[in-house]
Order: structure tokens, then C-alpha cells, then sequence
């Protein structure tokens, strides 16, 4: 009866792990290719200067935006920002299960 219970189990275990790992390839399937980023440059601000350096009009595309140097940052910045997406950014390796638990619950849900 036990060998039976545990053939049964890792049967169960190995039906699970492989299905998952089908679902996580369909799913990888539909990603949009990532090294079109490579060449992205995001649209800035365009500045108009008179002639004697004073700014007349600033015009911008889709966001105005001007690109900064990371360390340029303010780390106030920096640490609201993880605040708000990842309190737990420091404290585990890269994947939160508390987190990835959360959110296969809300696709469940949905």
C-alpha cells in the first residue's frame, strides 16, 4: 500500500510539474521580442533657446521626458519607488511567494 501511495504521488506531483511547465511555455509563447529594446530611444523634450540663452518653449511627443543617469536620482526617489512595487525587494531573491500565492489566487478568481 505504501509503494502504491508514493508511485501515486509522484505520478500526481510529476502530472502537475509538467503541466505547468507546458502552461508556462504557451503562456512565454506570446511575449513580444525583448531585443527590439535594444535600439529604443524614448522621445525628449525639444527646447527653444533665444539668442541670448533664455528657454522661450519646450515641446514634447508622446511624454515629456528628459533622460537622467541613474545616479543622477534622488534615492528618496528610488526607495519610494521600490516601496510601492516590492517592500520586500531586499529581503528575498528575486521571486516574493507570498506574492506569486497572491496573484495566481486573483487569476483563479478571474
Amino acid at each position: 500500500m505504501t509503494a502504491a501511495t508514493l508511485l501515486g504521488g509522484t505520478m500526481i506531483f510529476s502530472s502537475v510539474l509538467a503541466g505547468g511547465l507546458v502552461g508556462l511555455a504557451i503562456s512565454f509563447r506570446n511575449l513580444p521580442d525583448v531585443r527590439i529594446l535594444r535600439n529604443y530611444v524614448p522621445s525628449e523634450t525639444s527646447y527653444i533657446y533665444d539668442i541670448n540663452g533664455t528657454l522661450l518653449y519646450s515641446l514634447h511627443d508622446e511624454a515629456n521626458r528628459e533622460v537622467v543617469d541613474i545616479n543622477e536620482v534622488s534615492p528618496h526617489l528610488k526607495r519610494a519607488v521600490l516601496a510601492v512595487e516590492d517592500s520586500y525587494f531586499y529581503t528575498h531573491n528575486g521571486i516574493n511567494p507570498s506574492s506569486v500565492g497572491r496573484a495566481l489566487m486573483a487569476n483563479l478568481e478571474a
